[in-house]
């Protein structure tokens, strides 16, 4: 398991805010079918939800003044892979700010 697929469910969970209320809700139904191991599921459930909303907020912040528009959820158009703001902003600081 890499980083990738932990990233890609906090990115998940940063758009789309139904996802995200079924992460902090009923995260075995929202990691369903995840190539996680035990750890990043321990680290993925012990997440507080005022805290990564606060993160989250602060993160789309930085993303915005970095001139990114982000993308709705729904946007049909949207393809995830024409956007990766994580190049820009350090992921690992995101996961250190996240799980402390």
């Amino acid at each position: 398991m890499t980083t990738e697929y932990l990233q890609g469910v906090i990115r998940q969970a940063v758009l789309d805010l139904e996802y995200r209320g079924l992460l902090f809700t009923d995260p075995d139904k929202a990691l369903e079918g995840m190539d996680l191991n035990d750890e990043e599921i321990t680290q993925l459930k012990s997440m507080q939800r005022e805290e990564f909303d606060q993160n989250a907020a602060e993160l789309e912040d930085r993303i915005s003044r970095a001139g990114f528009a982000i993308p709705s959820a729904g946007d049909l158009n949207w393809d995830p892979t024409d956007w990766d703001p994580w190049e820009r902003l350090s992921s690992k600081d995101t996961l250190r700010k996240l799980f402390g």
